[in-house]
């Protein structure tokens, strides 16, 4: 009843407004809304993350933004790593440069509300903001930099937010709006891909049974890819029912298999765990010294340099990026140059090996996000949750999510009750 009052307050101030863009900090002060905020960072998640049964709203500072009162939401990596320190530096960075002094977190940003993506009701908008309106139930994400959607309600753009698929329930539609814009971005904007041109193109995926692997792998065979990917052996069956991939293999025979592998790649995409990414690149130099090890003939500068990796296609994209962690090692202008040297190296040691090496990362895309919805309704994408818990028991869904982020599936917080 609380919660529907406050709903109610909101949307009558909104309506008697006309919608237009108005600071909410005269209501905020007023009401109040439950949280989860990371109060320090500490490898034990009980200590790093807190409940706030009592925390202020938050407040609309531009046109373009949008109030959600959040229905559901979805665990991380990001929210996990983020609780130990992560990007703590260049985030803090981004936070302050973007808050333009309005409402504006520490330089240490603590408190800070995990939570990456969400499905809400929007309860008011900016003045901007012209394709939705209050009572509008929309899926959608929140930068790294700004409190997350672990809360009652949180603030994001309206280019980060798209109507929710008609056919998932909330806690369905939580688990896909990160993962889905990460592999997006991952597969179309670094790795060049699209629903025009990857029909029987060849892809690898490191990571499969992860959340943007299994994304990937669905929306590459939707384009028409072919596409192998490593897995735990015991999610190989599940993993290939779901995503149709043509061939799921134990990342522990990963070596083994690409140095019998007859033919080429067009896009490798590694969407594993960072602490494996750079284990993957090494298979793949491995590998690839491997053939010219037991070639008969000299690679030609212009040509492939193995039958796995073509010289002229190969495109190699990891989403784990050295820059925050380089930033938090090393502070802004050594960990700018670290990350430059860092660039330099995996460029290089890409053309050595025949591959064209990128760095990729979550971006919002509001079209994108409607094209997966679109997929999503047709039956192209279909969404997995392991576990589901109801929000005042999100610490538990954390510890879950690192004792089961082998297994597929999404956990899941569940505001709608």
């Amino acid at each position: 009843m609380e919660f529907a009052s406050k709903r109610i307050l909101i949307t009558a101030i909104c309506r008697q407004r006309k919608h237009h863009y108005y600071p909410l900090e005269s209501i905020n002060r007023k009401l109040s809304q439950r949280s989860w905020n990371i109060v320090r960072f500490d490898q034990d998640l009980k200590r790093a993350i807190e409940f706030n049964s009592c925390s202020q709203l938050p407040v609309l500072n531009r046109p373009n933004e949008v109030m959600v009162k959040v229905l559901a939401s979805s665990v991380n990596p990001l929210d996990i790593e983020m609780s130990r320190g992560y990007g703590n530096v260049m985030l803090s960075l981004a936070n302050t440069i973007m808050s333009h002094g309005i409402d504006r977190l520490t330089y240490g940003r603590l408190p800070v509300i995990p939570g990456r993506d969400f499905v809400g009701e929007i309860i008011s908008k900016g003045q901007s903001v012209w394709n939705y309106k209050p009572g509008d139930i929309v899926w959608g994400t929140v930068p790294p930099y700004e409190n997350g959607s672990h809360a009652d309600y949180v603030i994001t753009s309206d280019n980060a937010i798209s109507y929710k698929p008609k056919n998932l329930s909330n806690v369905e539609a939580a688990a896909l709006p990160y993962v889905g814009l990460t592999a997006w971005s991952a597969l179309s904007t670094f790795g060049e891909l699209n629903s025009h041109n990857s029909h029987n193109k060849n892809v690898l995926v490191f990571g499969g049974s992860g959340g943007v692997g299994c994304f990937a792998i669905q929306m590459l065979k939707y384009w028409g890819a072919n596409v192998i990917t490593t897995c735990s052996a015991k999610t190989i069956q599940p993993l290939k029912e779901l995503t149709s991939a043509d061939e799921c293999i134990d990342y522990m025979e990963t070596e083994n298999y690409l140095r019998q592998y007859p033919g080429t790649f067009d896009l490798i995409l590694d969407a594993s765990a960072s602490s494996a990414s750079r284990k993957n690149y090494d298979i793949i130099k491995s590998v690839v010294n491997h053939h010219q090890k037991h070639s008969n003939t000299i690679p030609s500068r212009s040509g492939p340099l193995t039958r796995v990796f073509d010289r002229k296609r190969t495109i190699y994209v990891t989403l784990s990026s050295p820059l925050l962690h380089n930033y938090d090692r090393y502070g802004l202008l050594s960990g700018t140059m670290s990350t430059i040297s860092d660039a330099l190296i995996d460029t290089l040691n890409g053309i050595q090996h025949g591959i064209s090496f990128r760095w990729a990362y979550y971006l919002p895309n509001p079209k994108a996000l409607s094209y997966i919805a679109q997929l999503v309704e047709r039956g192209m994408i279909r969404s997995v949750t392991s576990n589901v818990y109801d929000f005042d028991k999100a610490i538990d869904a954390y510890e879950a999510f690192e004792i089961k982020r082998p297994i597929m599936g999404k956990v899941i917080l569940n505001n709608d009750k």
